[in-house]
């Protein structure tokens, strides 16, 4: 015979957990999660973070490394980008006035 258990948001449970994130501390503690959620997800999602390639743990953390090189790497590659368009763009319009 199968139990299903049946649970509703107005439990106790759910109470306490909202009432602690209300406070200051937990407040604090996800500004920082937050500002690496979107790198987290970049990582897993364009760079195959969510799966390893080979078996353990010194394999995945090579895995991450490395992607976090690339990470870094394109972001790198995009600030320098801007920077040159933009003193391009100064350069340009020096040379036409």
């Amino acid at each position: 015979m199968r139990k299903i258990l049946y649970t509703g948001i107005n439990t106790i449970e759910f109470y306490e957990i909202s009432q602690s994130q209300k406070t200051n501390k937990f407040k604090e503690k996800y500004k920082k999660r937050a500002s690496i959620e979107g790198k987290n997800a970049e990582l897993k999602r364009f760079h195959e973070l969510g799966r390893a390639k080979s078996y353990g743990l010194v394999a995945m953390s090579k895995q991450a490394k490395l992607a976090a090189i690339a990470v870094n790497l394109k972001r790198i590659a995009a600030i320098m980008t801007a920077k040159s368009s933009c003193f391009f763009d100064i350069f340009v319009s020096f040379r036409i006035n």
